[in-house]
């Protein structure tokens, strides 16, 4: 039990790092560099043309030419504004779209598209603060899955890798909408219940439980049909006076389902 607390601590020290894709980064500066060549190429055209009336008015207004020249300078100014307003649009765009996909790097765990730990940890400490302030009850799930390594010994880590991510798909469905699923770790899950009670947990505990029996994962064609989980449940502020002692109790009621045979939930 002492090895068990132990890894319940650093696990809630445990802060990942951020990575972002360099190959995703070298696409949008590749973007911005053509944008700005473009750009700025016409409008250094269209400064050398005005010079150039400026310094040699009388060479360059030639009376056949004058109509000619004004609609030249006239065209490459509307130009230069077309793309300076296109410019602006796109770079806009672009900085939306790369914030977008900062967030889902910085909060989604890529191999299972729900929240990551460090999104979680953020929130977690949030919904106690709401918590405190309005006087309710939050609870959280600890969830590992029964038999996983079987299936990383007999169809390997890609075919693990493609059930956790069926794994992180079944949670959110069958979750509630408010409650917030995420990825501790290997096979290890937890859910974040907002204005929920122990007992209510329990309920929802027991019914992802029951689903997860009843569910075929299908990997690469294979049918996958002995999957189970232990399930842990804590609940703020009754197990529980903070974030780090809150994620600790779920753990170790997880661990106590785990070591009486799995496939249910503790308290």
């Amino acid at each position: 039990m002492a090895d068990r607390r132990s890894r319940s601590e650093l696990l809630a020290k445990k802060r990942p790092k951020l990575v972002i894709e360099l190959r995703e980064l070298d696409e949008i500066y590749s973007r911005f560099r053509k944008i700005f060549l473009l750009t700025n190429f016409l409008t250094i055209l269209l400064l050398c043309y005005v010079i150039a009336h400026l310094l040699f008015p009388k060479q360059l207004q030639v009376e056949t030419l004058r109509e000619v020249q004004t609609a030249g300078l006239c065209t490459l100014l509307a130009g230069s504004i077309f793309l300076v307003v296109a410019q602006w649009l796109l770079m806009r765009q672009t900085t939306i779209m790369s914030r977008q996909r900062i967030q889902e790097l910085s909060f989604l765990d890529a191999l299972t598209g729900v929240y990551n730990y460090r999104y979680l940890d953020r929130r977690l400490e949030e919904e106690i603060r709401v918590t405190k302030r309005f006087h309710t009850i939050l609870s959280l799930i600890y969830i590992d899955i029964d038999n996983f390594k079987r299936v990383n010994d007999e169809f390997g880590h890609q075919v693990g890798n493609a059930v956790l991510g069926e794994i992180g798909s079944f949670l959110k469905v069958v979750g509630r909408s408010t409650d917030l699923v995420g990825r501790m770790g290997g096979d290890e899950f937890m859910i974040i219940l907002p204005n929920t009670s122990r007992d209510e947990a329990q309920i929802v505990s027991e019914r992802i439980r029951a689903r997860l029996e009843q569910h075929t994962f299908n990997a690469d064609g294979r049918k996958i049909d002995y999957l189970r989980a232990s399930m842990g449940v804590a609940a703020y502020p009754i197990d529980a006076q903070d974030k780090e002692s809150l994620i600790a109790s779920a753990d170790q009621a997880m661990y106590r389902a785990k070591q009486s045979g799995g496939n249910r939930v503790c308290i």
